[in-house]
């Protein structure tokens, strides 16, 4: 997989959500309501790992899956969980890494972004630019097992979602731009 797969999901994700959204004109079922907010914790991961990958200049054509220790060094960023991976001599040892793309959990993409994006007022990638506090509160309870938790959406209606979407937007275009 290349890096620039993310940003082509990402892409993906918010047309989808954008889609879904513009077929209803009253109310939203609640399940369809947690599945946009479930895509956009998508969004915002594939745009991110895109951003990640592009800024600290990993080789385009190089497949993410490969390891490479002066990345991993400067990022912190690893593939596979754990950061197991097997050398020369067939050991098997650690990278070192602290975050992992396999874990989904895109608020540790966010510390990685925090410095090369910090002024650029992208929200929740900038820690200074503002951000509605439902969409933050959306976006930090976000994890790859909400399609299987219910309650989330019980605080949130479709003008909120509506809000996180179009949060979403923003961000995917202003990162896409800035790098």
């Amino acid at each position: 997989m290349k890096y620039r797969d993310y940003k082509i999901v990402a892409k993906k994700h918010l047309d989808a959500c954008k889609s879904i959204l513009s077929q209803y004109d009253g109310d939203i079922p609640e399940n369809v309501l947690r599945e946009i907010h479930y895509l956009s914790g998508y969004i915002i991961e594939g745009v991110c790992v895109y951003a990640i990958y592009k800024h600290f200049e990993w080789d385009e054509n190089k497949d993410i899956k490969e390891y490479d220790p002066d990345f991993t060094r400067e990022t912190g960023l690893d593939y596979y969980k754990n950061g197991l991976r097997r050398n020369e001599l067939n050991q098997i040892v650690t990278t070192g890494a602290q975050f992992y793309i396999t874990s989904h959990g895109f608020n540790q993409y966010i510390a990685i972004l925090d410095i090369p994006f910090q002024g650029t007022n992208i929200p929740y990638v900038d820690a200074s630019a503002e951000i509605d506090e439902d969409v933050n509160d959306m976006i930090s309870a976000w994890k790859p097992d909400l399609r299987y938790r219910y309650g989330i959406l019980d605080r949130h209606n479709k003008e909120e979602v509506m809000k996180l979407i179009n949060t979403c937007q923003k961000i995917y275009q202003q990162v896409i731009n800035s790098i």
